[in-house]
């Protein structure tokens, strides 16, 4: 026990955050032909470690071998609820890719092949005490590196829990949440981990340190937003965690994410704290908002912390920066501070004088992010909830769900209060739909309940404590969906990248000709390695033929071709409420020759051929060439035709035509935009009524809560 405790634990500890003196990392080349769910890539090894002798090269290559082969076997026998495999399967996995992936560098003098042999003794130990049912880490405290298997991509993914040396499980401990700072160098085997002393105020004060990795740079939204949720998951089901006592915070890169991530879902946290971290991305790029092109705005917004700011009534906020910050401008939390107090939110802000952007790489920094969290617990049912979202995906705030928009791409809002004589009292926009739960403590549920929305009378009654109550805003919209489509909703909607936040495969066309189905190949490889690059997992390609059934049930398809060369897209097209045939794509009544104007095509639109899946088409001309690996998918709607030439504001290539579906999945002239004539974005604002909504009408109905 001691052997591993040294060597799971020893590794891990003192590795200081020092972007001065970290190395770039080079890329993993990987087999794309996809991973089983909880088994580990099988490679002979052989020419993928370079130690100092021919001998060593073959005895490590085995071991390597040997190693991965007894894992498959431990996985394939053993019981896939048990807390053994569910905690150590994901372990062993991570490690031997980590020993491939040091392998494939340990010519280089700081990836030496002693790296890869300490990897290979921490997967026998960890094997070992696989084989006798004891979880890793059983009982141990200080840095722990785990792991879980992301369902997008099935990749195993690491984060690392600093656990207090006086921890117990008879009693809730404190959950600080860190996001780390933008590297380029960091991987799986250079990880971004606070230094030995920072790591001992977290453990002086009593807090459980939860260090997500957040998938490389994401910023911690989209894919890197998944990360951090499912890590805080896991981190949950290990540890005794008070809910009331889990807040979250971050630095440089990270501090945005605690923006994000909490304004996303501040019912999560009872406070945060983010340092140095940029507020507004038109401020970030210098970009006049009512010049950035009107599809681009909401999906900029939908993470954009001083659009949210009203997310954060309920969740107290520290703000820090050096007063002479040169990297991230202090304005970003000057600007955001005067929301906060504008609204009589609880929030502080620490301008630390003559330092610079740096500041956390110095204890202080993390010693007033814990004096303010000192203070607060989370209240779980407050008395008012305001909540601001672009995007279905975000829609649930305590006792709050908004559960329908009446347009895409537009600012959605609600604002629920109990207020006096036992009532609710709700006002929206751009809301079709939404829930309330009659939470404990949040009305007197022995006398009658009022709900009022946008000014009308909706329900008198007396629900249960834990009851909830459908709201339809409005008169519903009769019209069809197409060709038997899901309506859009939370569930399943766009933009093309949340196609990519759930299971999902590349699948290229091999029905063309040799040179189109060679081409759509490289395509696919092509986006695998950029994901690979990005987020640091290694995602399944298929050739159309292949597809199963199962994938078609349980993935989303990314689908490189068209009608013609591709056999899935031309088994939908019926469905479909596009064409892509003969090197053209038929959106409505507009027609792009991408094949002779070299185009490009891109839209996701729920899979005909299965039920809750997406499917997104990719044609012609690749997307992004000119945009860095991290910011690949930001401004994808659910639907743009694109040509070579690069937007120089954002490095995207500029569309011709792009937007949103509307509810039902059908073009709405309203959230489409086109190019003007003379090639110049036209920035088409159709932004609604930032008034209430005119509600012609409230249904309600009583759910009450099953037991």
């Amino acid at each position: 026990m001691n052997s591993i405790r040294q060597r799971l634990q020893g590794k891990l500890r003192g590795r200081a955050i020092c972007w001065l003196t970290a190395l770039l990392a080079a890329l993993v080349c990987a087999s794309l032909g996809g991973s089983h769910w909880l088994r580990a890539q099988e490679e002979d090894g052989q020419g993928a470690v370079a130690p100092n002798s021919a001998k060593a090269e073959t005895e490590t290559a085995k071991k390597l071998k040997d190693l991965t082969a007894a894992t498959n076997d431990y996985l394939s026998n053993t019981d896939p609820k048990s807390a053994t495999y569910q905690i150590n399967g994901p372990f062993l996995l991570l490690r031997l890719e980590k020993a491939r992936m040091l392998a494939a560098r340990s010519s280089s003098y700081y990836y030496s092949s002693a790296r890869v042999e300490d990897e290979l003794k921490v997967v026998q130990q960890a094997l070992d005490l696989s084989k006798r049912g004891t979880p890793i880490y059983e009982g141990m405290t200080g840095l722990q590196e785990r792991a879980y298997v992301s369902a997008a991509d099935r990749s195993p993914q690491p984060y690392w829990v600093n656990v207090p040396k006086a921890y117990t499980r008879d009693k809730q401990w404190p959950l600080v949440v860190f996001l780390h700072g933008y590297d380029p160098s960091i991987d799986k085997v250079n990880a971004w981990l606070p230094s030995r002393d920072v790591l001992q105020v977290f453990e002086d004060r009593g807090y459980v340190l939860l260090i997500p990795y957040g998938r490389r740079n994401t910023d911690f939204v989209s894919i890197g937003e998944v990360d951090t949720l499912k890590a805080t998951a896991e981190c949950r089901k290990v540890f005794n965690i008070d809910p009331d006592r889990v807040y979250l915070a971050g630095v440089s890169m990270g501090g945005y994410g605690v923006y994000a991530v909490g304004m996303h879902y501040p019912d999560l946290f009872a406070a945060i704290a983010p340092a140095c971290g940029r507020t507004d991305h038109y401020f970030w790029q210098k970009l006049k908002r009512d010049k950035v092109a009107g599809f681009k705005r909401p999906l900029i917004d939908a993470d954009n912390p001083l659009d949210l700011v009203e997310n954060l009534r309920n969740v107290p906020t520290h703000l820090q920066q050096g007063q002479h910050d040169t990297l991230v401008d202090p304005e970003n939390s000057h600007r955001i501070l005067k929301e906060f107090e504008k609204r009589g939110f609880k929030a502080k802000y620490e301008e630390i004088p003559g330092e610079d952007h740096w500041i956390y790489f110095k204890t202080d920094c993390y010693v007033r992010m814990l004096d303010w969290f000192d203070k607060f617990r989370r209240d779980p049912v407050p008395k008012v909830v305001t909540y601001t979202t672009y995007l279905p995906k975000y829609r649930r705030a305590y006792w709050v769900a908004l559960d329908e928009f009446i347009k895409w791409g537009q600012r959605t809002t609600v604002r629920a209060e109990a207020a006096e004589g036992n009532a609710l009292e709700i006002t929206t926009q751009n809301v079709a739909a939404l829930t309330v739960t009659f939470a404990p403590g949040l009305l007197d549920y022995t006398r009658d309940v009022f709900v009022k929305v946008n000014g009308k009378q909706a329900f008198a009654g007396k629900p249960k404590a834990g009851d909830h109550l459908a709201i339809r805003v409005g008169t519903p919209d009769e019209g069809d969906v197409p060709n038997g489509a899901v309506p859009k909703s939370w569930r399943l909607s766009g933009p093309v990248r949340e196609a990519y936040n759930e299971a999902f495969t590349f699948v290229y066309g091999t029905s063309g000709d040799d040179t189109a189905d060679t081409d759509l190949l490289d395509q696919a490889k092509r986006a695998a390695r950029e994901w690979q690059q990005f987020a640091d997992g290694i995602p399944e390609v298929k050739p159309d033929t292949a597809v199963t059934d199962a994938d078609l049930k349980g993935r989303n398809l990314v689908l490189f071709g068209d009608e013609g060369t591709n056999s899935l897209v031309g088994q939908m097209r019926d469905k479909l409420p596009f064409r892509l045939e003969n090197g053209t794509v038929c959106l409505g009544d507009r027609t792009y020759d991408y094949k002779a104007d070299r185009l490009g095509f891109m839209l996701c639109y729920p899979n005909p051929l299965a039920v809750n899946r997406l499917a997104v088409f990719c044609t012609g001309r690749f997307w992004g060439d000119a945009l860095p690996i991290n910011h690949k998918f930001d401004l994808l709607p659910d639907f743009i035709v694109y040509s070579s030439e690069v937007d120089a504001s954002d490095k995207t290539n500029r569309f011709l035509c792009a937007g949103f579906f509307d509810k039902d999945w059908r073009f709405d002239p309203d959230a489409v935009w086109l190019a003007s004539a003379n090639g110049k974005t036209d920035a088409g604002a159709h932004e609604g009524d930032a008034r209430p909504d005119k509600t012609t009408g409230v249904s309600v109905r009583l759910l009450e809560r099953k037991s």
